[in-house]
């Protein structure tokens, strides 16, 4: 993978959103999750617009960096202009000065934008098709489906910048928040204007939670129910604690667990802000369970994982996620996947989840545990989000919705 030229001393974008932009740039091609990078640098660029657009630009390079690394070798503006253009299908903010032709709308399709840039903008030799969006290894390794023109589909939707969802907890208190509420999904809505939710006075007093779609999918494929005890073994986060905890109602027990203990900490922090009642938060070794064995209702392993349904949101992983990675976490989802079933009592249910759509991690991973655990069978459940049946197995793919892609899996223990 071609990376840009390390940016000279010029007086033209020294401090400017150009520079943190190439800064950020350089630290993912270093290891590094470009949104760490970015938050690195917030206080640097003060302005929430400006914060704002550095991060657009920065994701509109790696969105669009199978067609557009070439251009990077000289010139890094040039290559940050045609990125965002494509992005935006405007001239706007670092793209303000371009004066050649006006790139497609966003609503246009990858065709439509491949024709634009090899006309208006780059060499003849330019490769930019939909093969060179993604890593080479991607559509070998993934699940795929029947759906007709499946890779074109899953591409196009990677190329789009994703909504935010929001997840409210008391809509009397977002006045001003301009909001697409779900067809179906209760209390799912997707924001439809440009203002930052969190500097909102309703997300600070915990009227609404920031929460993709497809994650409120997965709480919501768990059907806690009644006085219930559940378990949240990787809460990361926090988002899938507090979304259980309010499907309960108030009611039974939600206990967070984590074997990272810093994350816990955002998990207490919004816990505090919810004015949540219910909700236990424990250090986990990763081994034994949290209590009693085969004591919970439920236990959910929101495992961790290559993250390749965030792509959307994420565009970098796709340029930094290997399948050596795949491999390596397939093998940790095995492991905690079966040391979480400890927990889950007689009759009581299992829900494994990923933010990813490889095989290693998704069906492989159900067809290892159901083999060597006998006492658990799949659970048929509905689609949370289309209400159809499944069995078991419940994909939610970022067409369906608008969303990212999910892979959640339901069982029951005999």
């Amino acid at each position: 993978m071609s990376k840009p030229r390390a940016l000279g001393p010029t007086k033209r974008v020294v401090g400017t959103p150009e520079l943190i932009a190439h800064r950020v740039v350089d630290a993912v091609f270093a290891g590094h999750p470009a949104d760490r990078e970015l938050a690195r640098y917030a206080n640097d660029l003060g302005d929430p617009k400006a914060r704002r657009f550095v991060a657009q630009a920065v994701f509109a390079v790696f969105r669009w960096w199978g067609w557009t690394a070439p251009l990077f070798g000289a010139d890094f503006r040039r290559g940050l202009v045609i990125s965002h253009l494509l992005d935006s299908g405007d001239r706007v903010d670092v793209a303000s000065d371009w004066s050649g032709p006006l790139p497609p709308p966003r609503t246009a399709g990858i065709a439509a934008r491949a024709a634009w840039l090899r006309a208006a903008v780059a060499p003849r030799k330019l490769d930019a098709s939909i093969e060179r969006l993604v890593p080479p290894w991607f559509f070998e390794s993934i699940h795929r489906t029947s759906a007709p023109n499946f890779e074109r589909t899953l591409v196009e939707i990677l190329q789009r910048r994703p909504p935010l969802w929001v997840r409210l907890v008391d809509d009397r208190k977002i006045a001003g928040l301009r909001l697409e509420p779900h067809a179906t999904v209760r209390g799912a809505a997707r924001v439809t204007s440009d203002d930052s939710v969190y500097e909102h006075p309703a997300f600070r007093e915990g009227a609404f939670e920031v929460q993709d779609l497809a994650s409120q999918a997965v709480s919501l494929a768990c059907a806690p129910r009644g006085r219930e005890r559940w378990w949240d073994a990787c809460a990361g986060g926090g988002g899938k604690t507090l979304h259980l905890s309010s499907l309960l109602r108030g009611k039974g027990t939600v206990v967070a667990t984590d074997v990272k203990a810093r994350k816990l900490d955002e998990v207490r922090r919004r816990v505090r802000r919810a004015n949540l009642q219910n909700v236990e938060i424990r250090e986990w070794d990763g081994k034994r369970v949290p209590g009693k064995p085969a004591s919970f209702d439920g236990v959910l392993v929101d495992a961790p994982c290559t993250g390749v349904g965030t792509w959307r949101r994420n565009p970098d992983g796709r340029w930094r996620t290997t399948p050596s990675d795949v491999r390596e976490l397939a093998t940790i989802q095995r492991d905690v996947l079966a040391r979480a079933a400890d927990g889950v009592k007689p009759g009581g249910r299992l829900v494994y989840a990923v933010c990813t759509i490889t095989r290693a991690e998704t069906d492989d991973v159900v067809d290892a545990f159901l083999a060597e655990h006998r006492d658990f069978a799949p659970a048929t459940a509905l689609h949370p989000l289309t209400g159809e049946p499944t069995d078991g197995r419940i994909w939610v793919w970022p067409w369906i919705a608008d969303s990212d892609a999910m892979f959640i899996a339901t069982f029951s223990r005999a």
